[in-house]
């Protein structure tokens, strides 16, 4: 289990960190909020907030007084980053729509509330050790996790509505394969990542130690694991992913 922990760790910090780039390259070309929003989301998330947290785990096994600001450190970063996702699936699905603006207001006076939460919680228990630092903030521990998957659970379902409509448009040769493909990629992606963290939200409030218990952990990474190939398929693609995606279509009736 711990093999499959760090492999999905690493995996996701490096798979993170290209995507993040390479988007965020694309937004020097383009100056589009898209691609800063989830670019940054990311880089964030793969560089800074979860290694932050793993840095934690590492650093309260030594003893070491550091394991509290790294903590802090991933806590913050992670909501920061979770707002990147909230404001690309507002940019690129609800620009328009009135009731988009205001989730997306509501979405960052929350993520606020709970990472402040968060933070006041760690400080006050004065603990280093991970799981004492996880116990501390709880009840804001499991709210940071329907947080992140009220965002996903929104960027999957928004991404699944324009994939229905995109397949239509593809039938009348009016939208290309790969496209229509990315919807459905990242809808699959938001839906499974917010599926697991409500499920790891339900855990942690039953007492279970999503640092150190198996059933976590094996949630965990293996939806590590799967978010690199969705992140790679969805924003990287290999051409040969893309000839595949292009000869499905043609051999389609």
């Amino acid at each position: 289990m711990q093999l499959l922990g760090l492999a999905s760790a690493l995996a996701f910090s490096v798979t993170g960190a290209l995507v993040g780039l390479r988007l965020l390259r694309l937004w020097l070309d383009t100056r589009q909020v898209p691609e800063l929003s989830i670019g940054a989301a990311l880089f964030a998330i793969a560089v800074v907030g979860y290694p932050s947290m793993l840095m934690a785990h590492v650093l309260g096994q030594l003893g070491s007084s550091a394991a509290m600001p790294a903590t802090i450190i991933g806590v913050v970063s992670s909501h920061v980053a979770i707002m990147g996702v909230w404001t690309f699936t507002w940019r690129v699905f609800r620009l328009r729509a009135t009731w988009g603006r205001l989730v997306l207001v509501a979405a960052g006076l929350a993520h606020a509330t709970i990472a402040v939460g968060t933070v006041q919680a760690i400080v006050a228990a004065e603990q280093i050790e991970p799981y004492s630092i996880v116990s501390a903030a709880s009840p804001w521990s499991e709210v940071n996790y329907v947080a992140f998957a009220a965002a996903f659970f929104w960027a999957g379902a928004e991404s699944f509505r324009y994939y229905r409509l995109m397949r239509k448009r593809l039938a009348l040769g009016l939208a290309a394969p790969v496209v229509v493909n990315r919807f459905l990629l990242w809808g699959v992606l938001g839906l499974e990542t917010a599926l697991v963290n409500g499920a790891m939200g339900v855990l942690s409030a039953m007492g279970y130690s999503v640092i150190t218990h198996p059933l976590p952990m094996l949630l965990s990474g293996v939806s590590g694991l799967a978010s690199c190939v969705f992140w790679w398929l969805t924003f990287m693609p290999p051409q040969r992913y893309l000839d595949f995606i292009q000869r499905r279509h043609a051999q389609s009736p």
